[in-house]
Parts: C-alpha cells; structure tokens; sequence
C-alpha cells in the first residue's frame, strides 16, 4: 500500500502514479452533530477520469487530483483496512426482525392512529389543500 502525503514530493509521486481509471482512497471527517451515530471517519473512493488538457494534472470529475489530496489527504492506493467506505452500508444496530413481522394492533393503538389522521385532515383543511402534498 503506498502513501501519498499532504507535501511536494508526495504530489509529485501521486501525479507518476495516477493513470485514467486508477483509485484512491483518502479520509472524510464525519461530524457527530448531523451523524451521531456514523462513525467518526470514513473512507472516500477516487477514480481519475482524465488529465486535464491545458495544466496536464489528473483530475477526478471536476476536481484535480492535487486538491483532493489536500483536502482529503494523505492518500493512498488501497483503502484503508480500518476504516469502512462512505460507500458500504453502516453497521446493523438492532437485531434481525426474525419470522413473524407482522404486528397486531391493539385497540389503543387504533383508536391513537385514528385520532392523529383526524386531526391532520383538520389541519390540511385549515391551510386550503385538498391533498397530502
């Protein structure tokens, strides 16, 4: 696995390395205010696309491998073991639901629901729609 750090060599090196088609992996920070429950980073997947025309740097979509590199950086030629891909999905929580998912709904629970879909209609013809959006 080799490294490419935030500095000129490191550029330097990433640039002989990137080729159309190939990937790097970098690290995204994930802030635990919007996903408390995320973990705290992950990995982030490149693929160069092609090399840009009038400067000659690899780029990825719309952006150049060197500021991917400095804004995700260090990066790397394989993804990082310890870390899970932005792209996989998260760890399951809770429990598989088992055979028997359905769920009878006992009379409190009913009468509740009928009490909630009351009271939204009301509100729907409070503000003048006719519909749910």
């Amino acid at each position: 696995m080799t490294t490419y750090q935030k500095n000129n060599s490191g550029k330097r090196a990433l640039f002989r390395a990137a080729r159309k088609g190939a990937i790097f992996y970098g690290t995204v920070e994930v802030s635990r205010r919007v996903a408390p429950y995320e973990d705290s980073q992950l990995a982030k997947r490149f693929t160069v696309t092609h090399m840009n025309g009038i400067l000659g740097v690899p780029m990825c979509g719309p952006s150049s491998l060197e500021s991917l590199l400095y804004e995700f950086g260090p990066l790397s030629d394989r993804k990082p073991s310890h870390l899970r891909g932005e792209w996989e999905p998260a760890p399951q929580v809770a429990g598989p639901l088992g055979v028997n998912t359905k769920r009878q709904l006992d009379k409190a629970e009913l009468r509740n629901l009928a009490k909630e879909t009351r009271g939204a209609r009301q509100e729907q013809k409070k503000a003048g729609r006719r519909g749910w959006l």
